[in-house]
């Protein structure tokens, strides 16, 4: 089973999905399980990623909801996850409630991103429920209750996209690190209000994973200084080692995506370069001719 969440903010949404699959109860691959599907002239891009205790079904059904996505002519929320809520009516009978038992279990994620520019939502689809979150963030799959817990624990809704992308990293690490199932994160999708699209890959994601692992030293340094009762000098120590050490990690976050920012042109060549390859292979399966990347 996987782990998918996607988080709003201030400035946009977040979107991620871990990369381990698997097989058989004992066999381990790695799998990129977030698309992000960009389509020329339409209303909204959006991503999407699904948790399932058998893979085929959810590939199956999520084929199905992005051609539902695909064929939308305007950007209406309640529209868009009526003709989900259609599309899974069709689905469930047909194949998955005819199972007497083993039915697959199948939840997703979607977030979708208005065109030019406008403000992110997010649809949690289970069974067949397709409902647009009202809350800032939302977790799925194996580990999504630590997930929940942790982004409760950083986050209060209302942060900057960089404060989504390094809180993405964090608790994706923390999960995968706590959670047997859970593999590590390659990509954050990031929708910006103003319609942009970027994302965080593997070499920025290390970064940060080395950067913020140092959490740990600050929750118990924390501790530390607010505990020492008896001894003012103790406190004075620890309160000194956290601000410093607070300061080193600011330092070496803000050079993390300063570096990031000024590889973004280079970046959005490749994106738009994968989005034409994913296109050339969508539509040799069939599809109807959207582009994923």
């Amino acid at each position: 089973m996987t782990l998918v969440a996607a988080l709003t903010g201030l400035e946009g949404a977040a979107m991620f999905a871990d990369t381990q699959e698997t097989i058989y109860g004992y066999s381990k691959k790695t799998v990129d399980k977030l698309c992000v599907f960009d389509l020329p002239n339409r209303p909204f891009r959006f991503a999407i990623a699904g948790a399932t205790t058998d893979a085929n079904y959810v590939d199956m059904l999520q084929a199905e909801l992005v051609d539902v996505l695909n064929v939308q002519t305007g950007y209406d929320a309640r529209q868009i996850t009526k003709a989900l809520t259609e599309k899974l009516l069709e689905f469930y009978p047909k194949h998955v409630w005819q199972r007497p038992e083993s039915r697959p279990q199948m939840e997703y994620l979607i977030t979708l991103q208005p065109l030019p520019h406008g403000e992110p939502k997010i649809i949690h689809i289970a069974e067949t429920a397709a409902n647009v979150i009202t809350g800032w963030h939302k977790s799925i799959g194996i580990g999504c209750y630590l997930a929940d817990y942790l982004f409760n624990s950083v986050l209060g809704g209302g942060e900057p996209l960089t404060q989504l992308a390094n809180a993405s990293v964090y608790v994706a690490q923390e999960t995968s690190d706590n959670v047997d199932g859970v593999g590590p994160i390659d990509r954050v999708v990031l929708f910006g209000d103003d319609g942009s699209y970027d994302e965080l890959r593997r070499s920025e994601i290390e970064s940060l994973e080395v950067n913020l692992k140092q959490m740990h030293e600050i929750t118990s340094t924390s501790f530390a200084a607010i505990t020492c009762c008896q001894n003012k000098d103790d406190h004075d120590m620890w309160q000194d080692h956290l601000s410093n050490t607070l300061r080193e990690l600011y330092e070496e976050n803000t050079k993390i995506f300063d570096k990031w920012v000024r590889g973004r042109d280079n970046r959005k060549r490749y994106l738009q370069f994968r989005a034409k390859r994913q296109l050339r292979a969508h539509s040799a399966s069939g599809g109807d001719g959207g582009s994923a990347s």
